[in-house]
């Protein structure tokens, strides 16, 4: 009888447990949907589908997703840093994982010791890390760099921008057996584009002597090839002039080469013009501005030059 009482009272006891988390689930009319532990019964498997309605009566119901509760104690998992994160494709990236072995007072673990005041919370846990792509394919040759099993690291550039992928730490108590794992998600961001104009912000020229602005020096940070974009597109330059006397800057996209680079539009092979000497007399002055676009135009980045021109003796 008392075999059959204590098979009553389990029952009664999952029972109520699963019209408690019932009555939870069917309350919640937010995005977010918080369990009490307490409503769960261990070792159960469940199915949560969330159900979206509008004003008008329109509805639409998800995949069940699947909820599995562990009978037993799992390892501990944190990730620094959160789940969810924006890292640059031009910055190493860093993980830091850290868990504990689960110690709940009492409960004997596979290992037939007992878990609690007295278990290692690091001495027995090994730590592996996987990285995968938007669709969660693992990523061949995609590995930490790291000899401390708890950090995932990868080199700059090793994840593309634009791009989602998930880095998931996995915890294995080896005591025991049991193992814990946390996914994070990274969603890899562009870095701005660098101009860079050879000689400086500011620079004298003299009249007679051809004039080169090379802003061949911007780069993607994103992109490991010189004169590249991040997708392998070239980079294209814009060039402006801006000068009190207007008939300056007529003068200097005139004699500039390759022709057409001040006429407002972005090409590669603008990165470097040479302004014929002779096209500025001693006293003059303007200020040149290179844009360096990626190969989309999504990104630009700007670079200033201001040329004053001084007599060097040419016309002697």
């Amino acid at each position: 009888a008392s075999g059959a009482d204590d098979d009553a009272a389990t029952a009664a006891l999952a029972a109520a447990r699963f019209a408690n988390l019932s009555a939870a689930v069917a309350a919640e009319t937010t995005t977010l949907l918080t369990l009490d532990a307490a409503s769960l019964e261990p070792g159960a498997h469940y199915a949560l589908t969330l159900r979206l309605a509008n004003f008008l009566g329109a509805n639409a119901s998800s995949a069940p997703f699947a909820l599995r509760v562990a009978e037993r104690a799992l390892p501990s998992l944190f990730v620094a840093g959160g789940a969810s994160q924006a890292p640059r494709a031009s910055r190493a990236l860093a993980l830091f994982a850290d868990a504990a072995a689960a110690t709940c007072a009492g409960e004997d673990d596979d290992a037939g010791a007992v878990a609690g005041d007295d278990a290692l919370a690091g001495a027995d846990l090994t730590y592996s890390w996987t990285v995968a792509d938007a669709n969660r394919t693992a990523l061949a040759g995609v590995s930490s760099t790291s000899v401390d099993p708890r950090f995932l690291k990868l080199p700059a550039r090793a994840l593309d921008a634009g791009r989602a992928y998930f880095a998931t730490a996995r915890v294995v108590d080896r005591r025991t057996g049991r193992n814990n794992s946390l996914e994070v998600r990274l969603d890899v961001q562009s870095s701005p584009l660098v101009a860079r104009l050879a000689g400086g912000s500011a620079r004298v020229a003299g009249a007679s002597a051809p004039l080169e602005l090379d802003a061949s020096g911007s780069y993607d940070p994103d992109s490991g090839s010189a004169g590249l974009d991040a997708t392998g597109g070239a980079l294209r330059f814009r060039w402006s002039c801006k000068a009190a006397n207007a008939s300056v800057c007529a003068r200097v996209a005139a004699a500039a080469s390759p022709a057409g680079a001040f006429n407002g539009t972005a090409q590669a092979r603008y990165a470097s013009v040479v302004v014929a000497g002779g096209a500025l007399a001693a006293g003059e002055a303007f200020v040149a501005l290179a844009r360096v676009l990626d190969a989309a135009g999504g990104r630009s980045a700007n670079a200033t030059c201001a040329v004053d021109v001084v007599d060097d003796g040419g016309g002697l």
